[in-house]
């Protein structure tokens, strides 16, 4: 299996303020492009044949292949759910509306969220997941762990907690990064993981 690296669906200042120019450059062709490169070297020498999907559901957790493969897979995601405004930011409709008023509307969301990343104690991912009856819950997860492995929930919305996701612009003030992500959260793509979760 090769991976390719998925381009990025804007330009690497669009998301400024939020984040800004170095730190998607860096993240893109650093750490992302980094995950590839490994994963690719990883899987010919010990899943040869697997699919991402296959690695991601049988390696073991914590292995130097799935830590690839979910980082990989996770920064995918991540980049997909964001978009600079004002087309990102937004309020959410739709589906995701619904998925969002579980929580008790949409700030009580946004604290919800800000406040389950920044209680992760050290690095990790804080996501938004769907159980198998459409239950929405936020889970932040460490390292490289997905919610399927961990909780079996679908994931529909994630944020990167890792320091070269913040750090460089925002220091250690890891809940004003989380606090900006809500300027350029994508409901789209949401709504459209969510519709894959129902299989519609």
């Amino acid at each position: 299996m090769l991976v390719q690296l998925p381009p990025l669906p804007y330009a690497f200042d669009a998301l400024s303020p939020a984040i800004d120019e170095q730190g998607v450059r860096r993240h893109y062709l650093d750490n992302h492009a980094g995950y590839a490169r490994k994963l690719n070297d990883l899987s010919a020498k010990e899943a040869p044949g697997q699919t991402l999907a296959d690695i991601l559901a049988s390696a073991e957790v914590g292995s130097p292949l799935y830590n690839n493969a979910a980082q990989f897979w996770a920064h995918n995601m991540w980049w997909e759910g964001m978009r600079p405004s004002p087309v990102g930011g937004r309020l959410p409709t739709g589906d995701a509306a619904a998925i969002v008023a579980q929580f008790g509307g949409y700030e009580a969301f946004k604290k919800k969220w800000v406040e389950a990343g920044t209680a992760l104690f050290g690095s990790g991912w804080v996501w938004l997941t769907l159980d198998r009856q459409g239950r929405a819950f936020i889970e932040a997860l460490p390292d490289a762990v997905l919610p399927q492995r961990a909780s079996g929930q679908f994931p529909v919305l994630v944020s990167d907690l890792w320091e070269h996701a913040y750090y460089c612009q925002y220091g250690t003030n890891r809940k004003a990064y989380l606090e900006r992500f809500f300027d350029i959260v994508y409901w789209p793509s949401v709504n459209a993981r969510i519709r894959a979760w129902s299989g519609r």
